[in-house]
């Protein structure tokens, strides 16, 4: 196998990954781990368009795969997915799954309540889009966020105007989708004058800036004003916006396996050397988790969250104020947030060490590899510390939304 740095690219990464899982070698914790963070690097980014009815989602979608694949009259939530040929999986409201060849019609299947549909265009093998469909009033709204959230690594809100009504329910969602999130004026469905929307763009997008990673004016989707110019696809700019974070995020995810691999490298390698003097042990069985988190366990995921994050957004301040923010600093910085977050899990006075054990080995596993970084002291120390703190905050992520 390929040490972890002869690694240059994302597949050789994803290939030296899956060896190390395959093995068997790695304790439970650290597997699961590692088969969360290979199943990130291997999956589309998964997309999400929320909104009212008749906000334009529907029209938002076609646009962004450049194909006519649904319709604001549409009545079921759909998903769309890459497959080698059109395939429709199709869940009606008694709970069974039909499977059906080509695409989904509504009028085939009038109690359908979710649509997983398969098709061979190039952009799903990036991104995965889902379509929510549920009526404006606020439980089912509400349910149905719930349920995308669940499922989605960046959420579109499409609005015609982002009302007073859409914030109050648009602030129950969690911070860690905010950071992953994009606000879509639609305009209304006889059209607004591109500049009276991108004002309103304009006036959101400094007012909500901790909502949303950005606001965008898409005038056209809907329809345009006279004598008004729109482009071909008016959702382009959103898309490339879109597909950049996703890589952003695929890069970090790249990081943190590289990362993952440094630290049980060492362990593999005397591992492998035992093999080759003595038979194979019997495997292992892999213990069985309950994956649900307490809410013991959801308050201490909840506090470091937040505290990571602030500690980013510091970071970020940091280095837009000084052009020169030197490696030792940046690194003592991650170092003094990593040591600190194993501080706060430690003082939880309402969990046992048997439930955050995991989490225990995650941090320490950082703090172990921040020596090492501070050992090296370069630029690519600093990116890999810089990495491990959004890997971290990841993990966060992913235990929270279970």
């Amino acid at each position: 196998m390929n040490a972890p740095n002869t690694l240059n690219t994302t597949d050789d990464i994803i290939h030296r990954l899956r060896d190390v899982l395959t093995t068997g070698a790695l304790p439970r914790s650290a597997t699961e781990r590692g088969e969360r963070i290979l199943e990130r690097l291997t999956s589309p980014v998964r997309v999400v368009l929320l909104g009212l009815p008749d906000a334009g989602k529907a029209s938002l979608l076609n646009a962004i795969v450049g194909k006519d694949l649904t319709s604001d009259d549409c009545q079921t939530t759909i998903e769309f997915t890459y497959g080698d040929a059109p395939r429709a999986h199709v869940t009606l409201s008694d709970g069974s799954i039909l499977e059906t060849d080509g695409t989904f019609a509504q009028n085939d299947f009038p109690d359908a309540i979710f649509v997983s549909q398969e098709l061979p265009l190039p952009i799903l093998r990036r991104i995965s889009l889902i379509d929510v469909v549920a009526d404006a009033a606020p439980e089912e709204l509400g349910a149905a966020i719930t349920w995308a959230l669940s499922r989605t690594d960046i959420a579109v809100w499409c609005s015609m105007a982002f009302t007073e009504d859409e914030l109050a329910i648009w602030e129950y969602v969690p911070e860690a989708i905010m950071d992953h999130a994009f606000l879509v004026l639609t305009g209304t469905p006889q059209g607004q004058g591109n500049k009276i929307l991108q004002a309103r763009a304009d006036h959101l997008r400094e007012r909500l800036s901790g909502e949303f990673l950005d606001v965008f004016a898409l005038n056209g989707l809907r329809g345009s004003v006279a004598g008004e110019e729109t482009p071909d696809n008016p959702a382009a700019v959103l898309t490339d916006r879109i597909l950049q974070h996703s890589e952003l995020g695929r890069t970090a995810d790249a990081d943190g396996a590289l990362l993952f691999l440094r630290a049980h490298d060492e362990t593999l390698s005397r591992l492998q050397d035992q093999a080759t003097a003595q038979a194979p042990a019997r495997p292992v069985e892999k213990e069985t988790s309950d994956k649900a988190v307490n809410p013991a366990q959801r308050a201490v995921y909840s506090a470091a969250y937040a505290y990571l994050r602030a500690r980013g957004a510091q970071l970020l301040k940091s280095i837009r104020q000084s052009e020169n923010l030197d490696t030792s600093t940046l690194i003592d910085y991650c170092g003094e947030t990593v040591s600190h977050l194993g501080e706060l899990v430690a003082s939880s006075e309402d969990t046992t060490p048997a439930e955050l054990i995991e989490l225990t080995e995650t941090l320490t596993e950082a703090e172990e590899l921040f020596v090492l970084l501070e050992l090296e002291k370069g630029t690519t120390s600093s990116v890999d510390a810089v990495s491990l703190l959004l890997q971290l905050r990841r993990e966060f992520e992913t235990r929270l939304a279970v």
